[in-house]
């Protein structure tokens, strides 16, 4: 999980320009429009046609990823181009200001979800929905500190992230008219804990599994109590200082 930041420094903007610096984990435009080019981002799928299983799984899982999209935008009011594409060995899904596909400009960036990590998590048998959909509410919170003009590095603002996606799930749980998704906690506070590690010295490095578990459970806790988009983000960038 990812955020592609634009340029560094506090208050950083979202650009076009290709000659950018960038920091934290960073692709300016020209190399976003390069992955773009690389790693076959699409809309759906791509379930084959001919194997009827496959397409029938494959639009069950579309719907799912729509509706967690859905809530991403209705918690963080941030309409990001949501796709999916091939992430080769490196299982991963991130987010990014820049358009990356279709022709639409008025978006809120990209937000991408690896195959390859979407297999991964399948794998979990009746955990897998609770992982994608944390994963998603995490790219989502990244999309908000776009909006936010947020710049930093990491690991500080994949912490916010998990913060923020955490507020989300509990805002999502206490729906109590017109409940899209089931939210999971545990489950949730699971994937965001396999997500760490402790490569200290990788400038990627997005926070220890203990910090990016903690981060979301206590933004979930902040979300629970009715705290405000607004106080969330705010205490996220404290929490994290």
């Amino acid at each position: 999980m990812h955020a592609q930041w634009p340029n560094s420094g506090a208050g950083a903007a979202p650009t076009t320009r290709v000659d950018v610096p960038v920091g934290g984990c960073g692709m300016n435009l020209a190399e976003a429009r390069q992955f773009a080019q690389q790693w076959r981002i699409s809309e759906d799928l791509d379930a084959d046609p001919d194997d009827e299983a496959a397409s029938r799984a494959a639009l069950v899982l579309e719907r799912y990823f729509a509706q967690c999209s859905f809530a991403g935008e209705d918690w963080f009011g941030v309409k990001p181009r949501f796709g999916f594409f091939d992430d080769g060995k490196s299982p991963n899904a991130f987010a990014t200001p820049f358009p990356l596909f279709g022709n639409r400009a008025d978006v809120d960036g990209t937000v991408v979800f690896g195959r390859r990590l979407l297999a991964q998590q399948l794998q979990r048998g009746n955990a897998a929905f609770a992982a994608i959909m944390v994963i998603v509410a995490h790219e989502y919170a990244h999309a908000y500190q776009f909006r936010q003009r947020r710049g930093g590095k990491c690991p500080e603002i994949e912490l916010e992230a998990d913060f923020l996606a955490g507020w989300s799930l509990a805002c999502e749980a206490g729906k109590r008219q017109g409940r899209r998704l089931s939210v999971d906690l545990a489950s949730s506070a699971a994937t965001m804990f396999e997500f760490g590690s402790y490569d200290f010295n990788n400038p990627s490095f997005h926070g220890t599994p203990e910090q990016r578990r903690d981060a979301l459970l206590a933004g979930y806790r902040a979300g629970d109590s009715g705290m405000s988009l607004a106080d969330a983000y705010r205490t996220s960038i404290r929490s994290t200082a």
